[in-house]
């Protein structure tokens, strides 16, 4: 028997900065998606506080690889088990990465 220390899979993607042009028009940033391997452990009755200093409940909690991409919180979504989840916390250790979506 053979033990994976990260046996799934998750896309997380988020939109760089905008940028505004002369005459005011506001343009989209470019999209990012990177795929994971991961483990994506199911939540539930846990809450935690988000960048806005509100409650949100915590669906996944996900260990993965240490991530070094800059990824905009704010922006992020995470599709684990074809879902999508916001993604609520990424925080970097430093071997590893936990997000919470």
């Amino acid at each position: 028997m053979s033990f994976r220390r990260f046996p799934h899979t998750a896309l997380i993607s988020w939109r760089g900065a905008g940028t505004v042009n002369s005459v005011g028009t506001f343009t989209n940033g470019t999209l990012t998606t990177v795929s994971i391997a991961c483990n994506a452990q199911p939540q539930s009755q846990r809450y935690v506080i988000d960048s806005d200093g509100n409650s949100q409940l915590v669906r996944y909690s996900i260990s993965t690889a240490l991530m070094t991409a800059s990824v905009d919180k704010k922006t992020a979504n995470v599709n684990v088990f074809d879902r999508d989840y916001k993604l609520i916390d990424l925080m970097n250790y430093q071997l590893h990465t936990e997000l919470e979506c």
